[in-house]
């Protein structure tokens, strides 16, 4: 798939991402005890990120080898008897597999499909595409909630983007900003709390887990301050926890969404709603 000409600047950044998220898995893979929630849920976390940002850059075929490799994990919470040193291997496999893919994306290559790799993962952790579903099926859909419009005049609108992942930043500043809007990036909470209190905002779309200040958190001080509280929020988890929505919304989220299970052009669909 070719990559748009705005992304070509960014192709080296996202390797160097989506490299360090395959790494610090395989780390967490080698001698992994199945029955450690904490571990498997890290692990799949890192897979997440990468099944969410490839597409973003044209890079849907280690979307896809992600999202498999990603669904083996999920399938161990519910079947920590399944593991052994054969499956470790086979995910390690996995994991280098997308290395090659990202290596022939930013060299400019047609990507390899993975057909053959999902196919062994799929055959060797049976069940996994119905176990993952199953662990998401609580919060994996968008849930939208319309706030009112903002109050803010002008043909473009003002989006504050908060993310602790530079790559995830840049992408969707260079998305938003060519379908017309102003867009400022904040690197956690704590960032984007000062960029809200020093200037004016339509719509803030942020990260809900981050360090220092989480996505929820930065929520909930905007609604408690005078100034900042009618501003609308639309907040983006890696994971799908129907407690984080829940509680996103009751501190008045207009949109809740699930990385890797809403496309680009959705984000784009409900913030034209929220925005009116």
């Amino acid at each position: 798939m070719a990559v748009p000409q705005e992304f070509h600047h960014i192709r080296e950044r996202f390797r160097q991402e989506v490299e360090q998220h395959l790494n610090d898995a395989a780390a967490a893979v080698r001698g992994l005890d199945p029955r450690n929630d904490a571990v498997l849920d890290r692990i799949a976390r890192h897979l997440h990120a990468i099944k969410g940002s490839a597409p973003i850059v044209g890079a849907r075929p280690l979307s896809a080898v992600a999202r498999a490799a990603e669904e083996s994990v999920l399938l161990l919470r519910e079947q920590p008897d399944l593991w052994s040193p054969d499956l470790e291997t086979i995910l390690l496999e996995a994991f280098e597999f997308m290395k090659v893919q990202v290596h022939e994306y930013v060299d400019g290559k047609a990507i390899d499909a993975g057909n053959g790799m999902i196919e062994t993962l799929r055959t060797r952790f049976p069940g996994a595409e119905e176990a993952a579903k199953r662990v998401k099926a609580e919060s994996s859909k968008i849930s939208v909630k319309i706030s009112a419009p903002s109050a803010a005049s002008g043909s473009q609108r003002r989006i504050l983007f908060v993310d602790d992942s530079q790559i995830a930043r840049e992408l969707y500043k260079v998305f938003l900003v060519n379908r017309g809007f102003q867009v400022d990036t904040a690197v956690d909470g704590d960032d984007a709390l000062e960029r809200l209190r020093a200037g004016t905002y339509d719509l803030v779309v942020t990260d809900d887990q981050m360090p220092n200040m989480d996505g929820t958190e930065l929520l909930r001080l905007c609604r408690a301050d005078n100034d900042l509280k009618s501003v609308p929020f639309v907040v983006i988890s890696g994971k799908a926890n129907e407690e984080a929505r829940l509680k996103a919304v009751e501190w008045g989220a207009a949109a809740y969404l699930v990385k890797g299970d809403f496309e680009k052009e959705d984000l784009l669909e409900i913030i034209g709603q929220v925005l009116g």
